[in-house]
């Protein structure tokens, strides 16, 4: 597949709205995103889609200002971490050939978190004009990338080539990590029982990381080295797209128990970045009847170390 930069004359470009009733972690994608040509047409590229079907046309609307000279739409800037680095990052790969040009972005919430700024700012996008689309917005010119990036479904070379964005050095021997979600928030997926398996990965040398305690940065540095990076499935796994040239290896151990296999995600990042990749099961058992955050728990914790250490 050949990625292109379209250009459009006089477009229009709306903002995001939410569809209400959306199913969490349903098949629906919960916004309606996108912008249209001159011919009030709707341009797909400005779209939202995955490999279970794609986000709803937003309605054309009388432009409430107008952009001159050329701009370039960014995508959407998603509230989840791991959505973030897959879709609104997904045209990194055209943004640096557009030259100077303002990038117009969708926001989902109305100022930017600290972690999306600092991916912005690791991805060389700190100094770019950001324009939000806040209002429907003519625009002169409007140059939209194809996502280098679709969920499940696409993770083309040239934007894993754009995101070789901090280099990983060679792996220390001995250096493992574990990607805690021990101390996450509640309305998170969290695994009973994790902070005993903790214990004993700590006791035979592992870092226990959790990070959404650390910046992106921090994220990364604690990982870059590792001669291995575990964890159960989940976005913190996903900072992994940012590095360039890991050479350790990634154990992910499934979550089982929510009804669905391991993400398609996971091995089109994988194979895009070039990393060797393990994916582990464990037994576990639900605490509920599942749900958005259903809630798990080890069997055996104590045997979590044994299974990433190979004994088991």
């Amino acid at each position: 597949m050949c990625l292109r930069i379209r250009a459009f004359r006089d477009a229009v470009l709306v903002p995001l709205s939410v569809v209400r009733g959306a199913a969490a972690g349903g098949a629906a994608i919960p916004y309606r995103v996108g912008g249209f040509d001159s011919d009030r047409a709707f341009i797909r590229e400005t779209g939202l889609w995955r490999h279970y079907g794609a986000a709803a046309a937003p309605e054309w609307a009388e432009p409430a200002a107008r952009l001159p000279g050329t701009h370039v739409y960014g995508g959407i800037l998603l509230d989840s971490f791991g959505h973030f680095l897959l879709e609104s990052l997904a045209r990194l790969w055209a943004i640096g050939e557009t030259g100077d040009a303002p990038v117009l972005w969708h926001f989902v919430q109305p100022r930017r978190r600290p972690w999306q700024s600092e991916i912005l700012g690791i991805a060389g996008l700190h100094t770019r004009a950001a324009v939000p689309i806040d209002r429907p917005l003519g625009v002169e010119t409007l140059l939209v990338p194809d996502p280098g990036f679709v969920i499940g479904t696409l993770f083309h070379p040239r934007q894993a080539k754009a995101l070789d964005l901090v280099p990983a050095p060679a792996p220390r021997a001995g250096r493992r990590v574990w990607l805690s979600r021990s101390a996450l928030p509640p309305h998170h997926v969290r695994v009973e029982g994790e902070a005993v398996a903790e214990e004993a990965l700590r006791a035979r040398g592992w870092r226990v990381v959790h990070p959404e305690r650390l910046t992106v940065r921090d994220q990364l540095a604690a990982i870059a080295e590792a001669e291995v990076v575990a964890g159960f499935q989940g976005s913190a796994l996903h900072s992994l797209i940012l590095l360039s040239g890991f050479a350790g290896e990634v154990r992910i151990v499934r979550r089982r128990e929510t009804g669905i296999g391991l993400h398609p995600n996971y091995g089109l990042i994988a194979r895009g970045k070039g990393f060797r990749q393990r994916v582990l099961a464990v037994p576990l058992r639900a605490l509920d009847d599942g749900g958005s955050s259903p809630r798990l728990a080890l069997e055996r914790p104590e045997e979590l170390a044994d299974l990433l250490d190979g004994r088991a």
